[in-house]
């Protein structure tokens, strides 16, 4: 078999990969654990995460749809304030709003920067 080096990869050994003692409801099992080819096929596809970059693809990916949902909620809640002043109610709707952000304790919109 070849040898694979990497650097800079971190892998961490789930307990349930190899032989151990877990107590559970009380009673004492020992789990099966693996074969050395076993535990060997599923530390070597660990590492294939961390060779093909999948963890730093996920990284970028991730804050890209955190992004994303961030501006998607955000229309979704807007949308709505449109609709009620629409109806004529946005007086009582920005009325309310203030109500709710100094009574929940939550940040308001009010910068040009993050408002819609």
């Amino acid at each position: 078999m070849e040898a694979i080096s990497f650097k800079m990869i971190h892998c961490l050994m789930l307990p349930f990969l190899v032989d151990f003692q877990k107590e559970f409801n009380g009673e004492k099992k020992k789990a099966l654990g693996m074969s050395n080819e076993e535990l060997l096929a599923v530390v070597s596809h660990e590492l294939g995460h961390g060779k093909l970059w999948h963890n730093n693809y996920n990284i970028i990916i991730m804050e890209f749809l955190g992004i994303m949902l961030v501006a998607f909620t955000r229309k979704m809640e807007f949308a709505p304030d449109r609709f009620s002043a629409n109806l004529g109610l946005g007086k009582w709707s920005k009325s309310a709003l203030i109500k709710l952000s100094r009574d929940n304790l939550i940040f308001s919109i009010d910068d040009w920067l993050y408002s819609a």
